[in-house]
């Protein structure tokens, strides 16, 4: 039986869109939650007291909001502005972790970010023009490595569905979704900062083929999410309802080597 417990009612702002929300492991049970930088707050679940409020004024909308520990977390706006917020900082210090987003001449993009798991805090990001960026919050003036992937189709609508995801698992692969019917996940093995264009090793397509929309299109995958302990299994979600659990192979692996093996001449026999 689902039972509502309490309601927290965010700050509210003319014209406010969607609050974006992330929740952490620490006790008490708390959420962070705000549709803009400058109305980012963590509040208590169940006393509803307000534990954190950002100190900023910048009006950009978030994106992105992800857990670090248990007192840091990253924002990422739709701007593709990094944020880190320090809990234990006075007066709901926010720090912006770059000067300028990467590529900031391309105006118009819309992005998302996701945060990798383990120690090492890299985060992703992916803009509604393709482009994927790998950054690393202890180095965060540069990026780490840079590519354009996936490319828009002619349908894209929108950046509303755009979902990127370090896979838990495999140190060097990510998926990437939201253009279309397809979740594409790709091997950032080889890639550096040029933005060079990168191909992806795997494609599910299951979506394309499901319930197609009022306009006759197929549908859309919304949100794409990787398997906790199996590293070759994703789920995603389409816009008609369907969810699909799947496994990938990287057929990079089936590949025959270049190097064969020295095999010994049998013993007694001339070389």
């Amino acid at each position: 039986v689902i039972k509502l417990l309490s309601v927290i009612s965010p700050t509210k702002t003319e014209g406010c869109p969607w609050s974006k929300i992330a929740t952490g492991c620490g006790k008490p049970a708390r959420v962070l939650h705000g549709p803009r930088i400058c109305n980012l707050q963590m509040t208590e679940i169940e006393s509803g007291r307000t534990l954190y409020a950002a100190a900023s004024a910048n009006p950009d909308e978030i994106a992105t909001l992800d857990f670090l520990d248990e007192v840091t977390a990253v924002v990422c706006s739709t701007k593709g502005q990094l944020f880190l917020a320090d809990f234990r900082q006075p007066q709901g210090l926010l720090g912006a972790l770059e000067a300028q987003t990467p590529r900031a001449r391309a105006e118009g993009l819309s992005w998302c970010a996701g945060v990798g798991p383990g120690e090492k805090p890299i985060v992703a990001r992916l803009s509604s023009g393709g482009l994927v960026v790998l950054t690393d919050l202890r180095r965060s003036s540069d990026p780490l490595k840079m590519a354009q992937c996936c490319m828009p189709t002619p349908a894209f609508s929108g950046a509303g569905f755009l979902s990127i995801s370090l896979a838990p698992g495999l140190g060097d692969c990510l998926a990437v979704s939201g253009f279309d019917g397809t979740v594409q996940v790709y091997s950032t093995h080889g890639w550096d900062s040029s933005g060079q264009e990168a191909k992806p090793v795997f494609i599910h397509k299951g979506h394309v083929f499901g319930t197609p929309g009022k306009d006759g299109g197929s549908p859309m995958v919304t949100t794409h999410s990787w398997h906790p302990w199996k590293p070759q299994a994703l789920l995603s979600a389409g816009s008609d309802g369907s969810l699909h659990v799947w496994d990938w192979s990287d057929p990079r692996a089936s590949e025959p080597s270049d190097l064969t093996p020295s095999v010994p001449p049998p013993s007694g026999s001339v070389p």
